[in-house]
């Protein structure tokens, strides 16, 4: 698998069908870039998890046997991950066309200089 230009991480808990119309927004916007989506699943129960697994090889899903909180959700998500860029995406949000490419383009140029 190539190396994904972004990943996403999304923490969840029964989030449902708006986790996969977020995912949804992901694909729709990197299609024919290598992405990831690491989905960290707080204890569901609403089967949230399997509409994530349908989109295969670029979704990721760790299963928390507890709700850890948001925060630790998030860690664990940035641990999954080595992508050089990451979006921190809540399940209920969409990306509109051309939202990665603006979010890359304010990155670089407020990018740091190494000192």
């Amino acid at each position: 698998m190539t190396a994904p230009v972004l990943a996403a991480i999304v923490v969840n808990y029964n989030a449902g069908d708006e986790l996969q119309r977020s995912l949804q927004s992901i694909a729709d916007e990197l299609d024919g870039q290598p992405w990831e989506a690491v989905v960290v699943d707080n204890a569901s129960i609403d089967g949230s998890i399997a509409l994530a697994e349908r989109f295969g090889a670029p979704v990721r899903c760790i299963r928390n046997s507890v709700n850890v909180g948001f925060g630790r959700g998030i860690n664990q998500g940035l641990a999954a991950t080595r992508a050089p860029l990451v979006l921190i995406i809540n399940p209920d949000c969409r990306l509109v066309a051309g939202a990665i490419e603006g979010l890359k383009a304010v990155l670089h140029e407020h990018a740091l200089t190494a000192l």
